[in-house]
């Protein structure tokens, strides 16, 4: 491959021949696509010259950086090579249809163990992509280091559990300097309890639905936590949705106990992001529910509507900017 890396090229947005241009499209989709080679049921990978290994791979990471530079920047300032791994997952059912690195079992008998092994082959700051699809979780699913979990439109979790017991997504203990976000986007979570506990969460573009729910402790449909992280940074929850969709007692108008947000550690910002009740009858009890001191909550541009307290805080600062908050339908 005859071109090279112009610094900043994307930035000043100079205009390449079309030549230029044919020649890196061409690379970048070759560097991505992935073929099935139907006789042997294997994976053929394409990979261009080194030369346009990095502009592929950070386009790759599914907008995390402003830019290909911004990408290159950021690895150079953790000390490794600018490709950025990830890994696709795609349902076992779609085998025959969906090229994928790892396939699931649709009925989340395995599931868990499939999906941690995704997980576990993609390096930190790489990402995991699944394919459209109604994944079952029947089991707790750690996150073990940070990297990205990406859903295609159309990426369904459904967390499923014994009434004792519940399936989630947690984060582990981070050491690294800098700490970076465990990022999760465009998926709808149907769960009955809690979905994702951790630090450092990163929650964009996601879907949350409490599904015939009625539980007997506090609970966060989100819960941020401590875990010892070594450099913690706050969690993120932006362009998120989160309802009740039914009950199991029809004459109930919230989930008892049930808050959407449990914050325990660190900063928090809410933004562009919406609590809704259902039919105007079916409630999450509380909205965020700060359990101890923290640095700060800012809930930026955000509608919390909840049959109680929609922000509850006994301690620390919080930060409402252009945010409607709602207790039983009516604003506070």
């Amino acid at each position: 491959m005859a071109i090279k890396f112009i610094s900043n090229y994307w930035r000043k947005f100079e205009r390449p021949t079309f030549e230029k241009l044919n020649d890196l499209l061409s690379s970048i989709v070759a560097h991505v696509q992935k073929r099935r080679d139907l006789s042997r049921r294997a994976i053929i990978y394409t990979d261009p010259s080194p030369d346009m290994e990095h502009w592929a791979s950070a386009i790759r990471t599914v907008g995390r950086y402003s830019d290909v530079q911004d990408a290159i920047d950021h690895a150079r300032e953790v000390g490794g090579d600018t490709k950025i791994p990830y890994a696709t997952v795609a349902l076992e059912s779609k085998r025959d249809t969906v090229t994928a690195d790892y396939y699931i079992d649709d009925t989340g008998d395995s599931a868990a163990a499939q999906i941690m092994s995704a997980l576990n082959a993609v390096p930190t700051l790489g990402t995991v992509f699944f394919h459209a699809g109604e994944y079952t979780f029947k089991t707790t699913v750690t996150i073990p280091k940070r990297l990205s979990i990406v859903g295609e439109p159309g990426t369904i979790f459904y967390m499923m559990a014994a009434p004792t017991a519940f399936a989630s997504l947690e984060t582990a203990q981070c050491t690294d300097n800098p700490m970076r976000p465990v990022h999760i986007s465009g998926i709808v979570f149907v769960s009955s309890r809690r979905v994702l506990k951790g630090s450092g969460l990163d929650v964009q573009d996601c879907t949350f639905v409490l599904n015939n729910a009625n539980l007997s402790a506090t609970e966060g449909i989100i819960e941020t936590v401590d875990l010892g992280d070594t450099y913690p940074i706050p969690s993120h929850i932006k362009g998120c949705t989160f309802y009740v969709s039914s009950l199991a007692a029809p004459s109930q108008l919230y989930v008892p106990s049930s808050c959407v947000i449990l914050h325990s550690f660190g900063g928090l910002l809410i933004e562009d992001s919406d609590v809704r009740h259902y039919d105007g009858l079916q409630w999450f009890r509380r909205g965020v529910i700060a359990q101890t001191p923290q640095e700060w909550i800012r809930i930026v541009n955000t509608d919390i509507r909840a049959f109680e307290e929609s922000v509850d805080v006994s301690a620390g600062n919080v930060y409402l900017e252009d945010s409607r908050l709602y207790r039983e339908g009516e604003i506070v």
